[in-house]
């Protein structure tokens, strides 16, 4: 609750008042504006971000703290669930104490502290409450005051929270306001107002009687009677003296009331006042109340206006209470209280309000989770409110996910309960549903389900508190039936015969096999009936072997079972041949041990031709492409046939071929070769060196690596398989010229000459840049020349070497230095300044002195090129600078400096348009303080700045235009005074 400000009694007449009021007015403005540029030139405030937030004290007591939202920013956590948002918060942080219980209160209301005070209370604020960390901050409960038409501003009250946990507060405007100030606090409520009532009720209760809750007590019930010494017009104030009246008639005066009792924190007092006299419709109190008659807690509403009826004024103890205290709120408005009467306790008179409240009856049925119940007592205008939170519980047995089809036997998963109120007291399942059912312990919102096997149906069951239990949805598990697989079909049969393999599957088509004939895995998919046949051509006894089985919906089985088919081949004639061979060509051998037989093609990348040659036994075989081929040897003999087989691979023959120059310039060759997949071999046949092979791109291009230049031998030979050839090349590594020479030369005149150390066929001297044109002079060796330049300066020059290919090149200053300059720099002018730098020029390798020739100065450093010059006296002062060089060059330079007198304008006219508007003396801005004395024609005084900054626009004192007319003007600067006349034209 906020404090209330303590006031003293004034005792001093009214024309006292009045004349403090004159003083006090003088210095408003001074005041206004020293207060907003406080208030501009505030920072940040620290609490702007939710990690930075301010701990709160949690007490029993609301302890407010002051705080602001000036300058804070928008957080950016989100916006707000109530009211609207200004775009302005800040925060803070609470502990929930030991009773799980909290209530966060705002207060705002205009400071009454001083008649210059501005009201820069927060009027539209809003408080929404989080839980969770800085970071990851979720909403716990929002409220605003309506813009400040909430009796108690914006409260938010916590119940059954964990103990320890911190919650996180945002304070913001709701409006965009200009003066954002408030008060907050943070305590722990107990038990509240209203003793018995429950904080946690069941949704199933039904109606419950509010009124029955509230314990009517009545104390009390006494009469203070203050004697009354009537004044028609009471001018003081004397509390409740013995044998005089009780008054209050001035702003801010107060009256103390003693109860005799001592009324308990949340009790309400019904107080009765008789008034004999009041000022009707401007006398108002505001009531505050105390437990030691010292410290007052101002109550958080006012009374209406107080008329001659008695009428009562109701007041929650919000902490134990024993005084009253009536404060006065108007000025030059009063009445004499006659006598006061007071009950406090309980009265079932009130009106309840709230969310599913009817008359005094709430029907929790209708709601859900923290409802407020505000419990209303007195008129309209002066209602006190009690505001209560109830926790309705509602068993809600949440959903579970949606129906499940899995395979027999399948591994173990979870069902998952959400969307579900209080705590899961037991799952329960059923094979019949729930004709009968099995109750599962498991409290926990998953139940593990491990390897089905018959369909099962599943539910929950729930219950918050001691609330009726609820049940969640009903889901089923369905289960495939379990996938089986047997394969059968084993026989004997020749070489070249087929063979029909039977397959027998259960469970729910189609099917997917997967089966192994020796190493190789083949996949059968989409099989629809069962059984299946599977037919295979065996060239030799081969085993059949199940691998895996599953059907559609991904159920699988095991599967071991397998068959073999003999194969009877008919001679031991028959052959199997693996070759690589380099062309497209080759001789096949005829294997015939009985019967005629041919060869065929079974597979391979092209085509292939066969010619028999019937002498030798042998056909060849020709392939229009190059790759992997299989051939069958059939050979007939009785009842089964003869075979053999040739896998043969025709490899391309390699045709290597590069691309290069025969001269390289160092020591890096790089090689081009046509593309091709073939692997690539570098070798030196003749040279003396290492070689170093890099791959810039793959089977394109590469570069060679040689230590030493010199002519040389290289070889590259490609490989393919079976197949590879090679090709050989020269190649001449020249050497790199190497140029040494400095970077830097520097002479006095305009010839020079350099020396290069050059091992090079050829040199060569260019001129890059410089102020002039350059001669080159070769020497006949070439390795140093003679440069000879027309103007002085830095010049640039290039040294090129050549060997052959081979070419260097180095860049080098030369710089031809002229005889030494003296130069002192431009002449100056001053308006009524009497000091100044001089600006001369040094140049390098040499020093310079100053000599004053004419006029009146001070040099502070005679050596300096720009030394500080005082005492210049008024008109022309000439100073000449002298530059010597290694004793023996000297030059000179003369400038001059004039210092100008004040310039003084004769006529001023201030009609704002930017031309001779304002009475300027040209050069007092050189001096640091002028002062300005303007007299009218009569001699009076109109005008005085101590310290003028040219500004005057012909006005007086106090700001206003003066008639045009002659006046006179007395400067003072420096150590002189300047006076004379100015005229003021419109």
């Amino acid at each position: 609750m906020p404090q209330l400000h303590s006031q003293r009694v004034v005792k001093t007449r009214v024309r006292f008042f009045s004349f403090l009021w004159l003083i006090l007015a003088g210095f408003w403005t001074q005041f206004a504006i020293a207060n907003n540029n406080l208030l501009a030139s505030m920072s940040l405030i620290s609490n702007d971000a939710p990690c930075d937030a301010i701990l709160l004290s949690v007490g029993n007591t609301c302890n407010p703290v002051v705080s602001t939202t000036e300058n804070s920013t928008d957080s950016g956590v989100g916006d707000p669930e109530c009211d609207e948002y200004g775009k302005q918060d800040v925060w803070f942080k609470a502990v929930i104490p030991l009773s799980g219980s909290m209530v966060i209160e705002t207060i705002t209301e205009t400071d009454l502290g001083s008649v210059f005070q501005p009201d820069r209370w927060l009027n539209s604020l809003g408080l929404a409450v989080y839980n969770g960390s800085c970071y990851s901050l979720a909403s716990m409960a929002c409220t605003a005051n309506n813009n400040g038409k909430n009796p108690h501003d914006a409260m938010a009250y916590l119940f059954d929270e964990n103990p320890g946990d911190t919650i996180y507060i945002r304070v913001f405007d709701t409006k965009e306001g200009k003066f954002n100030r408030f008060s907050i606090c943070a305590y722990d409520p107990g038990n509240g107002f209203f003793e018995n009532f429950p904080k946690n009720i069941c949704s199933s209760e039904g109606p419950i009687d509010l009124n029955s809750k509230i314990q009517e007590s009545k104390h009390g019930n006494a009469d203070l009677v203050i004697s009354s010494n009537k004044a028609s017009t009471p001018n003081k104030i004397l509390g409740v003296p013995d044998g005089e009246y009780a008054g209050l008639y001035h702003y801010g005066e107060m009256l103390t009331v003693d109860l005799t009792d001592t009324i308990p924190k949340g009790e309400i007092i019904e107080l009765y006042f008789t008034t004999s006299y009041a000022t009707v419709g401007y006398s108002s109190i505001s009531l505050a109340t105390s437990l030691d008659n010292e410290t007052y807690t101002a109550l958080s509403y006012k009374p209406a206006s107080l008329t001659n009826a008695i009428k009562p004024v109701y007041i929650v103890a919000e902490n134990d209470t024993r005084y009253v205290k009536l404060i006065n709120e108007n000025n030059f408005a009063g009445f004499i209280v006659d006598a006061i009467q007071y009950h406090y306790g309980r009265s079932k008179a009130g009106v309840w309000s709230g969310p599913g409240v009817l008359d005094h009856v709430f029907y929790p049925e209708k709601q859900s989770g923290q409802i407020p119940i505000t419990y209303s007592v007195g008129t309209i205008s002066e209602k006190v409110d009690s505001t209560i939170y109830i926790n309705v519980l509602n068993s809600n047995g949440g959903k579970l996910s949606r129906d499940t089809t899995v395979c027999y036997g399948s591994a173990e998963f979870y069902l998952k309960l959400s969307d579900y109120s209080g705590e899961i007291i037991q799952w329960q399942s059923s094979q019949d549903d729930f004709l009968s059912y099995s109750d599962h312990r498991v409290t926990s919102d998953r139940f593990l389900i491990e390897k089905p096997t018959r369909a099962t149906s599943y539910r929950v069951i729930v219950q918050d508190g001691t609330c009726l239990q609820d049940t969640s949805n009903v889901v089923a598990v369905k289960v495939h039936q379990p996938v089986r697989a047997l394969l059968s079909g084993g026989t004997t049969l020749c070489e070249g015969e087929e063979a029909q393999l039977q397959l027998e599957l259960t469970g729910e088509a189609p099917w997917k096999v997967v089966y192994a004939q020796n190493s190789e895995m083949i996949s059968l998919d989409d099989i629809m009936n069962s059984p299946a046949t599977i037919q295979v051509t065996p060239l030799t006894t081969t085993t059949y072997q199940l691998v895996s089985v599953e059907n559609a919906y991904g159920c699988k089985a095991d599967a071991s079972s397998d068959v073999t088919v003999s194969v009877n081949a008919a001679s031991s004639s028959a052959m199997r041949l693996e070759q690589d061979v380099c062309g497209n060509k080759i001789d096949l051998s005829s294997p015939l041990s009985a019967g005629a037989g041919s060869w065929s093609m079974l597979l391979g990348t092209g085509m292939a031709e066969f010619r028999s040659d019937d002498i030798n036994l042998t056909t060849t075989v020709e392939v229009d492409a190059y790759g992997e081929y299989s051939f069958k040897w059939n050979e007939k003999d009785n009842e089964c046939a003869n075979v053999a087989y040739a896998h043969v691979s025709f490899v391309e023959m390699p045709q290597p071929t590069v691309a290069v120059d025969k001269e390289i310039c160092g020591l890096k060759a790089s090689l081009k070769i046509p593309q091709t997949s073939y692997d690539s071999y570098w070798s030196i046949l003749e040279g003396d060196s290492e070689l170093e092979v890099e791959t810039i791109s793959v089977n394109e291009e590469y570069l060679l690596k040689v230590s030493e230049p010199g002519d040389y031998k290289f070889q590259l030979l490609q490989v393919n398989g079976a197949c590879k050839d090679s090709v050989s090349f020269e190649l001449q590594f020249k050497e790199q010229p190497l140029i040494k020479v400095e970077e830097y030369y520097e002479t006095i005149g305009n010839q020079i000459e350099i020396v290069v150390n050059a091992i090079a066929e050829k040199i060569e001297w260019t001129l890059l840049s410089g102020l002039g044109e350059v001669d080159f002079i070769p020497a006949p060796e070439q390795n140093s020349t003679i440069l000879k330049s027309n103007e002085y300066g830095m010049y640039e020059v290039q040294i090129e070497a050549s060997n052959g290919l081979c070419t260097n090149r180095q860049i080098c200053e030369v710089y031809f230095k002229n005889a030494i300059r003296s130069n002192a720099g431009p002449d100056q002018i001053l308006d009524f300044a009497f000091e100044t730098n001089l600006e001369a020029i040094q140049p390098s390798e040499s020093k310079g002195t100053w000599s004053v020739i004419s006029g009146r100065a001070s040099l502070q450093d005679r050596n300096d090129p720009n030394t500080l010059v005082t005492n210049l006296s008024l008109g022309v002062n000439e100073f000449v600078w002298t530059v010597e060089r290694n004793g023996v060059e000297r030059l000179t330079d003369t400038v001059s400096v004039t210092v100008n007198d004040l310039l003084v304008p004769t006529v001023i006219t201030p009609n704002n348009d930017g031309v001779n508007d304002c009475l300027v003396f040209r050069g007092i801005e050189n001096h640091p303080l002028c002062s300005v004395i303007i007299y009218n024609r009569w001699g009076s005084e109109v005008y005085r700045s101590l310290d003028y900054k040219n500004e005057w626009q012909g006005t007086n004192q106090n700001g206003h235009s003066l008639l045009p007319d002659v006046y006179y003007y007395v400067l003072s600067i420096a150590e002189r005074v300047v006076n004379g006349f100015i005229e003021i034209r419109k």
